[in-house]
């Protein structure tokens, strides 16, 4: 009876610790080479805290499972990337290239068939943030609007890009109305925009040549001061006065100027001595003179 009762104690000591063995296990350690405090774990630990535990793990033991090492409490990726573990010893986890330092604050045991979480979306900044939810969603600057294309955001229609906000993305305003080009001196900008005709006194605008030309019956006298044509009623031409016998009046008129004994012969336009007198000479008009 005794040798039965020891068999089926040994049997179930040994049902046990195959049980044990088949369960995953991690084990943490305080100091390297598994020294100092341990914690055994056989499930996900969202916050080691929970567990008295302080954070500071320098190594470690996977008895079986496959183990996932955050930094972060709640699985997260706040102060860096994760570490994936198979079974195996870590006496010094310092030494295993990528692994996020001596600091956990999490582990989360990956079952076989569950995947380990994908990585955290990438949002290409600054036109895109992460919603709390996960969502990659846009994010624009005043006046511009999303461009699939070069996944960037770009001015309104109408708009010009006039700088960058905090964020350093791409600010838009509504594009200044285009200038017209008044050339001068015979055109002219309005308050309002518009280009208009400048004349000067008595011109006109000529479409053809874009300038002001002179009125009918004026002709080209001057400029102003501001570089215009200025026309007005043309003059006639001075009287010829044939010197030394002829000249000009104040008021433009052409007289007969004769010297002493002398009288105007209108055949030859010049003074001949009067009947009964001879030429004695020239006065300094170079005018005939008579006796």
């Amino acid at each position: 009876m005794r040798k039965i009762a020891a068999a089926a104690l040994t049997f179930l000591l040994l049902g046990l610790a195959q049980a044990a063995a088949q369960q995953p296990t991690i084990i943490l350690y305080d100091f390297n080479n598994f020294g100092g405090r341990s914690l055994t774990l056989n499930q996900s630990a969202p916050d080691l805290d929970d567990y008295n535990w302080d954070n500071d793990v320098e190594s470690l033991r996977v008895i079986s499972g496959t183990w996932e090492i955050y930094r972060d409490d709640d699985y997260g990726h706040q102060h860096g990337p994760s570490f994936v573990l198979t079974p195996g010893d870590y006496p010094n986890i310092a030494q295993n290239p990528g692994f996020p330092g001596d600091r956990m604050s999490s582990v989360r045991l990956i079952v076989d068939d569950q995947p380990p979480p994908p990585p955290p979306i990438q949002c290409p900044a600054p036109y895109h943030v992460q919603t709390s939810d996960g969502r990659c969603v846009w994010s624009c600057g005043p006046g511009t609007q999303p461009d699939p294309a070069s996944q960037q955001c770009v001015c309104q229609p109408g708009y010009s890009e006039t700088g960058q906000d905090q964020f350093g993305r791409r600010t838009c305003s509504l594009a200044a109305p285009q200038q017209p080009i008044c050339p001068g001196p015979y055109h002219v900008q309005t308050s309002d925009g518009r280009c208009v005709w400048s004349c000067g006194s008595g011109t006109q605008p000529d479409p053809a040549t874009n300038q002001c030309v002179c009125q009918p019956g004026l002709t080209e006298i001057d400029q102003d001061q501001f570089g215009r044509r200025v026309c007005g009623p043309q003059e006639p031409p001075p009287p010829a006065c044939p010197p030394p016998y002829h000249v000009q009046t104040s008021d433009g008129r052409c007289v007969w100027s004769c010297a002493s004994g002398t009288q105007p012969d209108p055949a030859s336009g010049q003074c001949v001595c009067q009947p009964g007198r001879a030429q004695i000479g020239q006065d300094q008009f170079g005018r005939r003179v008579c006796q």
